[in-house]
């Protein structure tokens, strides 16, 4: 699925790097189920200037190329389970048992809490649901 554009408002990407860690990355999880098509938890509707992404909500707000895939790749496999839990209509216990996992820990996925989890841990749980997972690998593009 095609990702949706992401347009920075005023100063909100500078003001967004200047937050502190856990902050971005549960400001990136939220973003990163928008540019899929979901909705935030909590969103309010602003008017202000526009700024364009550069393609990667994790790039803009700093962090390195490596450490802005793996966070890319957290949040998509993290919106997938969040996405099986919707779909099947799941209580977070019913998905700790197909994840094969505990209630918090499930809990910790709906939250988008990412430093918690691996892509190891992450690609288990969805084995756990009978999800198929593949990897690709190709060259990188350069960003201009």
């Amino acid at each position: 699925m095609a990702e949706k554009p992401l347009y920075w408002l005023g100063s909100s990407l500078d003001d967004l790097r200047g937050c502190p860690d856990a902050v971005r990355r549960a400001v990136e999880y939220e973003l990163g189920q928008v540019q899929q098509g979901l909705m935030p938890s909590d969103w309010k509707p602003m008017t202000t200037k526009i700024q364009r992404s550069s393609g990667s909500v994790f790039r803009d707000l700093g962090f390195s190329d490596d450490e802005a895939e793996n966070l890319k790749i957290r949040t998509d496999l993290m919106v997938r389970l969040s996405k099986l839990i919707a779909t099947r209509g799941l209580t977070q216990a019913q998905a700790a048992r197909l994840f094969g996992v505990t209630q918090p820990r499930v809990s910790n996925l709906v939250q988008g809490k990412i430093d918690r989890f691996s892509i190891d841990t992450l690609v288990a749980m969805l084995g756990h649901a009978g999800v198929r997972v593949q990897i690709v690998v190709g060259r990188a593009s350069k960003v201009a």
